[in-house]
């Protein structure tokens, strides 16, 4: 034990007085806890010797036995509790401290105003209590802001049994983070106002997107066209192939009477082909003049004209949606 501790020991022994059987049950609890907190320090069990400091303190507060928690929480690395337990301590003691032990002590809270944090916490709330880490730290509005080490930490407000705020924030030495909490108490009506009912409220009817307009029977003109054009390419092509086979085995025109049907239907195809690149042209021409003169539609439809052709035959299939 340094002299320091030794010193504030032996303070609180002279203060204290009379045996524990002479004092009252609180009294007696306080020193017992103190007694404690003493052989702890001396085993080096400084966890245990703080917290049993603390309850000294709390059954029998005395500034002398703050400089006890102070010392072990800086000792354990504790530095916002130890800075806490030694303002406390200077605040408390005042002018019964000597100035030796003020100067010692102001000189560590330089110290550990650079190791330490504060978090503020504003709130409308009144009576509810706030945890940080876990750990209670007052009931609201607090007296100040607290002390909390380097790095994240978790704020959590309560009334009662209900959670009215929880949010993590990171501080950095010296620096004061402030967390604001509106509860939802704060947002009812004051007295004689008016609290304005979700069903007053009106929103503004939003304008439908304009769809893009089609012009149906252009387009419908102008697939039949291309799908006829491709028919009547399709059924050209294959009315060329036959006629040129024919030819190869009808030299000089001396055909077999069994060739007859295949020279009729060929020229079947031959007609259709011609009919098909007649249809796709009017359909063509039927196309740009409905581009100027048909109106915007914006209901739409689908229409698909599809060539249909076999073995001697031709034609055009509709298919599509209004």
């Amino acid at each position: 034990m340094n002299w320091g501790i030794a010193a504030a020991v032996a303070a609180l022994i002279l203060a204290w007085g009379a045996p524990a059987a002479a004092q009252g049950e609180v009294e007696a609890s306080a020193k017992a806890q103190f007694d404690a907190g003493v052989e702890l320090y001396k085993q080096g069990k400084l966890e245990q010797a703080s917290v049993a400091f603390a309850r000294a303190y709390e059954l029998r507060p005395s500034y002398k036995i703050l400089y006890l928690v102070g010392k072990c929480d800086n000792d354990l690395g504790h530095f916002a509790a130890s800075l806490d337990a030694f303002t406390r301590y200077l605040a408390e003691g005042a002018d019964e401290i000597d100035e030796p032990r003020q100067e010692e002590v102001r000189k560590e809270i330089t110290r550990l105003n650079a190791l330490v944090g504060t978090v503020a916490v504003e709130t409308d709330a009144t009576g509810a209590t706030v945890f940080i880490d876990g750990h209670r730290s007052g009931d609201t509005p607090l007296p100040g802001p607290l002390f909390v080490d380097l790095g994240e930490h978790e704020i959590v407000l309560k009334q009662g049994a209900d959670e009215l705020h929880r949010e993590v924030v990171k501080v950095a030495g010296g620096q004061q983070v402030t967390v604001a909490i509106a509860t939802a108490s704060a947002a009812q009506p004051a007295a004689g106002e008016t609290a304005v009912s979700a069903t007053e409220v009106t929103v503004a009817p939003q304008p439908e997107p304009a769809r893009k307009p089609k012009r149906v029977w252009t387009w419908v003109a102008l697939g039949a066209g291309a799908a006829a054009g491709i028919a009547g390419g399709i059924v050209g092509i294959t009315s060329l192939k036959k006629r040129d086979n024919f030819l190869d085995h009808c030299a000089d025109g001396d055909c077999s009477p069994a060739a007859a049907d295949e020279r009729d239907r060929i020229k079947r195809l031959s007609l259709t082909a011609d009919i098909l690149y007649g249809v796709a042209g009017a359909f063509a021409v039927a196309a740009v003049v409905l581009f100027f003169v048909e109106p915007d539609d914006e209901d739409g439809a689908e229409v698909a004209l599809l060539p249909a052709a076999g073995d001697g035959a031709a034609g055009l299939a509709l298919h599509g949606r209004f």
